[in-house]
């Protein structure tokens, strides 16, 4: 492999607070300090009933502050550079969920369903646009047990193809109130889930 080291152990969701979450694409050393400078800026506060709630934050301004902080940093790092592919997912003020790309160049895009990154990310957006249920007006009508099995079948076909693919399979659910993580396994666990 040269002078990357590849390993199936990492855990590439980042809990950014209670509401948000990261995900690691590239380089886990990258993708972790960059997520990580942005969890300084999610300051929380008490909510009603003892519950946290963002303040002075949002999903957008995130990405935002990520891609701007990557762009600065195009360049540097040595001859690699950075390799960073992350997605924030969260819900918005005042609207509904979203999912923010943002890479190593200082790109970043809101998506619209869903999105697949890192080596196996076309085979996974494959399985995902084939299995997809869609309205006559295009947007994704499935309830939450057949996209998350979806989304594990996704993840389990990237990793039986790929080599860099796998490891952990990490998978949540994100609602007005927060995230909640569904199933944290192994490759061994792909096929007892869902």
């Amino acid at each position: 492999m040269g002078d990357i080291v590849s390993s199936s152990s990492v855990f590439k969701v980042i809990h950014l607070s209670p509401n948000y979450l990261g995900t690691m694409a590239g380089c886990a050393a990258d993708c972790s300090k960059l997520l990580e400078d942005l969890e300084d800026v999610t300051v929380l506060n008490g909510g009603e009933e003892g519950e946290e709630e963002e303040v002075g934050v949002d999903l957008k301004m995130l990405s935002v502050k990520l891609s701007d902080k990557m762009y600065s940093l195009r360049g540097r790092g040595g001859e690699q550079g950075l390799s960073v592919g992350t997605m924030l997912c969260g819900f918005e003020r005042g609207g509904g969920g979203g999912i923010y790309y943002c890479d190593s160049e200082g790109n970043r895009e809101k998506i619209r369903d869903y999105a697949a990154v890192g080596s196996g990310g076309d085979v996974a957006g494959g399985v995902m646009e084939a299995g997809l249920k869609r309205s006559p007006d295009g947007g994704v009508v499935m309830t939450d047990e057949d996209a998350e099995s979806l989304i594990v079948k996704a993840v389990r076909t990237a990793a039986e193809s790929d080599g860099f693919s796998g490891g952990y399979l990490q998978l949540y659910r994100i609602t007005p109130k927060g995230w909640t993580r569904l199933l944290r396994g192994g490759p061994e666990d792909y096929y007892k889930t869902l």
